[in-house]
């Protein structure tokens, strides 16, 4: 749809291709009429994430001998990539960013705001 409420032709090849009302794209469901991506942060992406922060606990994050340093580029590189797939079809309000910001599996993190 165009920004006037038409519909937009789209042209692949000279084919005109399908509007549809919802497809699946990076994981995730992008609807016409969504929006905001409440339900899939709150559910899906924390939970996932913080099943990734939890299988690690005994391995990584409880080990006094691993340096936190090495601990947050652990925590960078396995459990965001987790917990953002996907985030760039997000439409956010400012309930998905809180709930973001307090679902980092229990780290305390400060926003740039």
């Amino acid at each position: 749809m165009t920004t006037d409420g038409s519909e937009a032709k789209v042209y692949l090849e000279g084919v005109q291709l399908e509007q549809v009302q919802e497809f699946k794209y990076l994981g995730s469901l992008l609807e016409e009429k969504k929006v905001a991506a409440t339900a899939e942060v709150n559910s899906s992406r924390i939970g996932k994430a913080s099943a990734a922060f939890a299988s690690l606990k005994w391995c990584v994050w409880n080990k006094n001998g691993i340096w936190l340093t090495t601990k947050m580029r652990l925590f960078r590189t396995l459990v965001m990539p987790i917990l953002l797939y996907g985030s760039e079809t997000w439409t956010l309000l400012k309930l998905d960013l809180k709930n973001l910001r307090l679902s980092k599996c229990g780290a305390s993190v400060r926003s740039s705001e």
